[in-house]
This record gives structure tokens, C-alpha cells and sequence, in this order.
């Protein structure tokens, strides 16, 4: 059965098979738009290049016929077979010249600061040839390649003489792909991958998927299915693991004029078709997604001041903080998509986006304790961070207090109210829990007690000072937590682990005497027979959750249900790996 995202490329790619309108109906209840819903693909936008050099074809064939008006019809003929005039335009020297230079501009300022690369798409192969001559000035030669059909002695010795150098054997042809389809990374640099931009006319633009790819460069007045297609090579999604830069839209430069009504150059019916948006419809848009994140502050006096520091972290306190950051990387994102777009430098805007991350890093660093770079690794934002005085100097009015065995003392000589104080211990108590919570099961219990101390806080029942000396208190066991295992008598950090584990899924029949003695006994057993390696074999885990289950369904154990409870057994199956495991 097709996944959702393989339905959503076919969909993409029916045109090319000479299939559409012959679907079947329930192909068709899932439309392109849907496949944008469900990112199985992402939505395209396109820009315009320069627009006095845009193909006008009506105006090319008016001009040839005037050109050719002394000639007879066998005369015309013998012309037009060796000669078609707009194609001629389109391969002009100083329009291509003019054009790589765009390129080369765009490519730099837009795609490559998120790593993403790109794909020209010329006109035929001596267009292909001209492109590469000209993109060599912007470029080195490792960087670009031109990928077109084999070229044969057939051709003509002047055609083939110029292709020549861009035949390729299939192996070649192979690993080039898989170069390109790897996105540029120090690794990639090091093994001699710095491969960006493919030039092509007709291979590459069916069929061929590189989700890297951003942006199509259209210099090729294609129709229909095929400029369908060309358009696909940018619409796949994109999440880079280790970056976390995710494709937010494809991009089609427009270099002929074909998305001046795109739906005519597509005849296909409306509801076949997604609806392609311009870069600049994207950047009218911006202004409103600005609004969404700084909505939340009106009222907040938004000046380099303590003051609005600690007005900021109040409001993030009442927010929905996992919308909050939705939002914040929704504007993120289509920055870094636009820039550098002529709206970015508007003073209103850019001051506007300058507080969504100020305010964003206010967050993340007293609810999260991170730092922006790590979370959103945006090229160009880092820049205008690093360029931006306010943002530097900004976050100095609120307390860098590292979580260490210093804190409630520093905390104690900041000018926080209590209350303040109060929210900032269980802001950083939440972040330790959050972080270590999977690793270590003691957390579950210190986060019950966290819970209570809030629900006294927000209910105002008692004085406040009263609850910051119990958070403080809570604090100090939150600090002390490896001392725990041996506090409680257990031998090793892995039998303790174990015990809160059985302790938290067993409720009420939890017995802590018997789960003590059936931890000590499947560890004893476990250790035993341990070798190296054991973890890594599925055949060993399966034998270790058979002992926990035929161990805790014998007499002395049975009561406290762990054989029947699936999910706790694979916790402690897990756990044991964790802490008794052998490289």
C-alpha cells in the first residue's frame, strides 16, 4: 500500500506518464494540496528574473517574418530548420551573461546559507554550454556541472566539439547524482564533494528526485507536464537531521515569463493544480505571522530595561509555550526563505523581528535552558544576531545564574522579587527533570512534588516566602539526586533505577520489600551470564524479558503484577541495557 508521501510524488509525477484523467477516482480524492497538508510535499513559490528579458515569442515570430519576408516558402523552411529565432534570444551572450550573474547572485544570498542547492534549467545543451562558460566566473569548477544526453560525432563537428566534455559514462553519471543529492556539510567538503548547482535542458527535470534542491533557475519555456514536473525537482521535503534547517517551500526563478499565467502554461483543470504563489505574496504575508508571536506582549513596554526582561518572562509563563515556538520558528523560517528580500530591510519590520528574538531567547534560555544557535541553526538570523547590539546587550538585565552548587545563593542577591525567584527555581527544577526524567526514573518522584509546590504557588494560599524556602529545599534534593541509590541502601545506580521503576508502574500494590529483593535477584541472575556485547542481540534481549517475566510470575513475586504488566517489562528490559550493558 503507498504512503502518503509516495502518493503525493505520484501525484506530482502522473502528468509524465501519459495517465492523467485515466486515474483512478480514488488517486484523485488526494490532491496536491493534500500532499502539501500532509508534507509529503512542500509548497512551490516563484520570482521573477528580469523581466526586459523575458521571452515574448509573439514578438519574435512578427520580427522573423519580417526578417525572412524576401524569402520563398522552400527558402523559409530550410531557415527554420536550422534556425529558431527564440531560442536564438534566449541563448543571446550578454543575456546569459546577465543572467549567470543573477544566478550566481541569488544563489549565494538565498540557497546556500541554509545549504540547500539548485538546478538550471536551459534551453538545450548549447544553452547548457553557454551557462557553465558563464557561471565559471562566480563559481569554481567543483561547484557546478553540466548534466545533458550523450553527444555523438553525429551531431556535427562544431556541436560536438563544443558537448563533447559533458559526456558522461554511467558511473560517472552515478556518483555525480549521488554527490549532488548530499547536502554540502565539512564532511562532504573533505571527501571532495562541493558540488551546488546542475545545469540542465532534459535530464533531471522527470523523475529525478533530490530533496536538497531548493530552486529551479527556468530559463526554458516549458509547458504543461513537463514544466509540472520541472517544478517538482524543489517541492520535496527537506529536514536536515543534524541542523535541524527544514525546506519551507520549493523555489522556481522564472526567466521567461511562464508563471505570468501559470495556468494557461499548465492546461490542466484548476483542482489538478496547487496554487503557486509569488516570493513577494510570501513577504506581504510576513508582516501578519510578526503580529502572531508579538501579540501576546501588547502591552509590554518593549525597551532595553530590566523591567520588560521580567515583563517578558511573566507573559511566557501564562503562554501556550509549544504554540509560542511553533510560531517563532514559523517566522524564523520565512526569514530566512525571503532574505534577503527588500521587506527584510524595512526598519519597522526588521525592529519587529529583532524583539521576536530578543524574546525568543529570553525564552530559551529561562525555560529552557539553551542557547538559539543550538534550536534553530538559521544562517542568516545567527548574522543578524551577531550584528545586532541590542540583542547582544539585551539579555544582560536578567540573572546568568548557572544551575551549580552556587545557585540559591546567587539567586538569593538578585534584585527577582520573591515571586520572581520563586517562578525561576521552577523554571530551571523543570528543565533538570525534563532533561534527565528518561534517564533516571528518581525524577518522576521530584517532579510530584514540583507539581504540588506550583499548584500552592498559583492557589496563593500562603505566603510566598514560605513556598520559596520549600522550592529551595526541593531544589538542594534536585542537586542531590546521584547521592539517592546510596542513601537508600542500594548497591549500584542500575538496581535503584530498577526499584522506582517497578515502584512507579505498580501503584497500589507496590511492595517496596518484595521489589527490592526481586531487583537484587534478577540483577544477580542477569550479571552472571553477562558477556560483552550481549545488548546488541535481539535473540539475548528476548531471553532477559522471558527471565524478568518467569521471575515475576513465581510465588514470592506474583503479587506485584510486573509479568502482566507488557510495558513495565520492556522498561526494565531497557534499563537493564542501560546500566549492565557491555561494549
Amino acid at each position: 500500500m503507498l504512503s502518503k508521501q509516495q502518493l503525493g510524488s505520484l501525484l506530482w509525477g502522473i502528468a509524465d506518464t501519459g495517465l492523467r484523467g485515466k486515474v483512478e477516482a480514488y488517486l484523485d480524492r488526494y490532491s496536491i494540496e493534500d500532499a502539501i497538508k500532509d508534507r509529503a510535499t512542500v509548497p512551490v513559490r516563484y520570482a521573477f528574473g528580469p523581466t526586459e528579458l523575458f521571452l515574448d515569442r509573439g514578438k519574435l515570430k512578427t520580427g522573423y517574418a519580417e526578417l525572412t519576408k524576401e524569402l520563398n516558402e522552400e527558402e523559409k523552411q530550410q531557415v527554420e530548420r536550422r534556425v529558431q529565432p527564440w531560442k536564438e534570444f534566449l541563448k543571446t551572450d550578454t543575456r546569459v551573461a546577465r543572467l549567470a550573474k543573477d544566478i550566481a547572485e541569488d544563489y549565494r544570498n538565498v540557497v546556500e546559507p541554509n545549504g540547500f542547492k539548485a538546478m538550471v534549467a536551459a534551453v538545450d545543451k548549447e544553452a547548457c554550454r553557454l551557462y557553465y562558460d558563464e557561471l565559471l566566473k562566480y563559481f569554481e569548477a567543483s561547484e557546478i556541472a553540466v548534466v545533458v544526453s550523450h553527444t555523438g560525432k553525429e551531431a556535427g563537428e562544431e556541436r560536438y566539439n563544443k558537448l563533447k566534455d559533458f559526456n558522461m559514462e554511467d558511473g560517472d553519471l552515478k556518483d555525480l547524482l549521488k554527490r549532488f543529492k548530499k547536502r554540502i556539510t565539512p564532511e562532504e567538503e573533505r571527501m571532495g564533494n562541493k558540488l551546488k548547482v546542475v545545469i540542465v535542458c532534459n535530464m533531471l527535470l522527470t523523475g529525478f528526485d533530490a530533496p536538497v534542491v531548493e530552486t529551479m533557475y527556468l530559463d526554458s519555456p516549458l509547458r504543461d507536464h513537463n514544466l509540472l514536473q520541472a517544478i517538482a525537482r524543489t517541492n520535496r521535503p527537506y529536514d536536515d537531521p543534524v541542523t535541524g534547517v527544514s525546506k519551507q517551500f520549493g523555489r522556481v526563478v522564472d526567466y521567461v515569463g511562464v508563471f505570468k499565467n501559470y495556468q494557461e502554461a499548465l492546461a490542466y483543470e484548476p483542482e489538478d493544480l496547487p496554487e503557486f504563489k509569488s516570493v513577494d505574496e510570501i513577504a506581504a504575508n510576513f508582516p501578519k505571522l510578526l503580529e502572531t508571536v508579538t501579540k501576546s506582549f501588547e502591552g509590554v513596554a518593549l525597551e532595553d530595561s530590566y523591567e520588560c526582561s521580567i515583563a517578558i518572562v511573566r507573559r511566557l509563563q501564562g503562554m501556550d509555550q509549544t504554540q509560542f515556538e511553533n510560531d517563532v520558528r514559523d517566522v524564523v523560517q520565512n526569514y530566512e526563505a525571503l532574505s534577503p528580500h527588500a521587506l527584510l530591510a524595512d526598519p519597522v519590520i526588521k525592529e519587529r523581528y529583532e524583539w521576536v528574538l530578543t524574546i525568543y531567547q529570553i525564552y530559551l534560555t529561562e525555560f529552557k535552558r539553551s542557547d538559539f544557535d543550538a534550536e534553530l541553526y538559521a544562517v542568516k538570523t545567527r548574522k543578524l544576531i551577531r550584528e545586532s547590539s541590542k540583542l547582544k546587550s539585551f539579555l544582560g538585565h536578567l540573572p546568568e545564574i548557572a544551575i551549580d552548587e552556587h545557585y540559591l545563593e546567587n539567586l538569593k542577591f538578585s534584585k527577582m522579587s520573591n515571586a520572581d525567584k520563586a517562578e525561576k527555581i521552577i523554571r530551571d527544577i523543570e528543565t533538570i527533570i525534563r532533561r534527565e526524567e528518561a534517564r533516571n526514573p528518581a525524577y518522576v518522584d521530584l517532579d510530584e512534588r514540583l507539581q504540588e509546590l506550583i499548584k500552592r504557588k498559583r492557589e496563593l494560599n500562603e505566603d510566598i516566602e514560605q513556598i520559596l524556602l520549600d522550592l529551595e529545599t526541593l531544589y538542594g534534593t534536585v542537586d542531590e539526586v546521584g547521592n539517592l541509590p546510596k542513601r537508600m541502601g542500594f548497591a549500584d545506580r542500575g538496581r535503584f533505577d530498577l526499584f522506582l521503576d517497578i515502584k512507579h508502574a505498580t501503584g497500589a500494590v507496590f511492595d517496596e520489600a518484595k521489589s527490592r529483593q526481586f531487583v537484587e535477584v534478577l540483577v544477580a541472575g542477569l550479571t552472571r551470564a553477562l558477556y560483552a556485547g550481549w545488548q546488541e542481540s535481539e535473540l539475548e534481549r528476548r531471553r532477559v524479558e522471558t527471565d524478568i517475566k518467569t521471575l515475576a510470575d513465581g510465588d514470592d513475586y506474583a503479587a506485584l503484577g510486573i509479568a502482566d504488566n507488557a510495558n513495565l517489562v520492556e522498561v526494565l528490559v531497557k534499563r537493564l541495557v542501560q546500566h549492565y550493558g557491555i561494549e
